[in-house]
């Protein structure tokens, strides 16, 4: 029963975390795994999530999405902000903490 509660914990809709209209679901489902993959370590959350959000749906991607812009970053948790961060090359983003990571990533995506 635990586990259950667990999973629910650690599930981030993405109706919830991307502010916006402007995008289509299929949109809001790439950007929302791209949050979920950069938690994970891996090299390339773009290549994956275009494979599993597009190709294997048999769907071709035919525009860049730019989902930076669109994220309501204060709606995700610390250990999804820091990879985040860290693709972004915000420095010192290990040793901030949540507000001020917050700030910080706040900047960028204002730019």
């Amino acid at each position: 029963m635990s586990t259950k509660k667990t999973k629910n914990f650690n599930r981030i809709k993405s109706n919830i975390v991307l502010k916006t209209k402007k995008l289509t679901p299929r949109e809001k489902r790439y950007c929302s795994c791209l949050m979920k993959v950069r938690s994970k370590r891996v090299r390339n959350p773009y290549g994956i999530c275009t494979s599993s959000v597009y190709n294997k749906q048999g769907v071709v991607r035919v525009k860049q999405i730019k989902c930076s812009k669109y994220y309501d970053l204060s709606k995700y948790p610390l250990r999804i902000l820091r990879p985040y961060a860290k693709e972004k090359k915000i420095k010192n983003y290990s040793k901030m903490k949540r507000s001020e990571l917050l700030k910080e990533l706040q900047k960028y995506q204002n730019k």
